[in-house]
């Protein structure tokens, strides 16, 4: 029973937020879903993030950062390596207008009724059966991505088979990291992600013949990076 004077609050479940996300997504009301999670308790505490469709807590200034930068470099598409769900992807291409395609492996869990909804459109989202490998190179006319990925080996994979200039890495920041000039930093730099949360590559780590050349602290996901190379 809730204290007197306090009005008593429904909890919900997951699967209610998943099913009003999916309903913000067909109305196209993508600021709503950023906004979703947001609205504080009356303790003054957020709601939980969705981490089965995104670690990241986006603003829309960072899915704008994102859009700045492939268009600064002369780009129109984004290709998304790990999309997931999709939901990051969508929400870039929503406030942007920046074509945006995703790439993931697992076809068959992808494609269960078990997995998480999906964002994008289907002709947006290709995906990859547990044992294969992407057959052919990346073409130099798209940007890559990777948010929160996690596997070091294939990501160097994928990179040797990148023709383009404009890689983004999305994730957080570690012990030990070192940060960048902070002229390269829109926001504060030297924030630390907390609760575990890890990726590898980190935003950054990444080693030449790629160079820094823009880097957004996350406002809204603290400790949280999205840097942006080139080559």
């Amino acid at each position: 029973m809730a204290p007197r004077g306090r009005k008593e609050e429904r909890v919900i479940s997951w699967e209610e937020r998943r099913k009003e996300l999916v309903s913000l997504r067909d109305q196209e009301k993508w600021q709503d879903i950023l906004c979703m999670y947001k609205h504080p308790h009356e303790d003054g505490e957020t709601e939980d993030w969705d981490c089965g469709l995104l670690w990241l807590r986006p603003s829309e200034r960072s899915l704008k950062f994102v859009g700045e930068q492939v268009s600064q470099h002369g780009l129109t598409k984004l290709l998304s390596i790990g999309c997931g769900s999709g939901l990051l992807e969508w929400l870039i291409h929503c406030s942007t207008g920046i074509h945006v395609e995703g790439l993931e492996v697992d076809a068959p869990w992808w494609s269960s009724r078990h997995a998480p909804p999906c964002f994008l459109p289907e002709n947006q989202r290709h995906l990859l059966g547990p044992e294969e490998t992407l057959s052919e190179d990346i073409p130099e006319d798209v940007a890559l991505l990777f948010c929160y990925f996690n596997n070091e080996p294939a990501f160097n994979q994928y990179m040797n088979q990148y023709l383009g200039h404009c890689l983004i890495i999305i994730g957080p920041a570690g012990v030990g990291d070192t940060f960048p000039q902070k002229d390269l930093v829109e926001g504060n730099s030297g924030e630390i992600a907390k609760g575990g949360r890890h990726c590898n590559p980190r935003p950054f780590s990444i080693k030449q013949p790629w160079v820094l050349s823009a880097a957004h602290n996350v406002s809204t996901s603290p400790g949280d990076y999205i840097a942006v190379y080139t080559r």
